[in-house]
């Protein structure tokens, strides 16, 4: 091939590496699965990611990650969708039992304005999803 048969950079196709908003939605209810069908498994997970997040900050490369990532936007918006998600639920010093976070999201659920659609979408994908094209 001669140099000048090649195409330009600009030729090349772009490729976006984002799931379809309906693969999000399926990703967050999946969590939200986990973190209902089993809160121990999870608290447990959690737990022993805040302690291994905690020796790692005390080293010093720990500690230049922990500067970053305090001022992370990204790390923010995960931090949003991980606990809206999760319902709340997960406590970093959890009681012995199960966390009276799910009281406190029943209690906002249900003090919505939107409780009536809010539930209807929710058995209507929780009782009859819709089937995967």
């Amino acid at each position: 091939m001669n140099p000048g048969d090649r195409k330009p950079l600009t030729a090349l196709p772009k490729v976006e590496l984002r799931p379809r908003r309906e693969h999000d939605m399926q990703m967050l209810q999946a969590l939200q699965d986990v973190a209902l069908k089993h809160p121990v498994a999870l608290q447990s997970a959690f737990n022993a990611l805040i302690a291994e997040g905690r020796e790692f900050a005390r080293s010093r490369e720990g500690q230049r990650w922990r500067e970053k990532l305090a001022r992370s936007r990204l790390l923010q918006r995960v931090r949003l969708a991980w606990e809206t998600s999760t319902l709340l639920v997960l406590q970093e010093e959890p009681p012995d039992t199960l966390p009276s976070a799910y009281v406190d999201a029943l209690f906002m659920v249900a003090s919505s304005t939107e409780l009536e659609p809010l539930l209807d979408e929710f058995f209507r994908r929780t009782l009859a999803p819709e089937p995967e094209r």
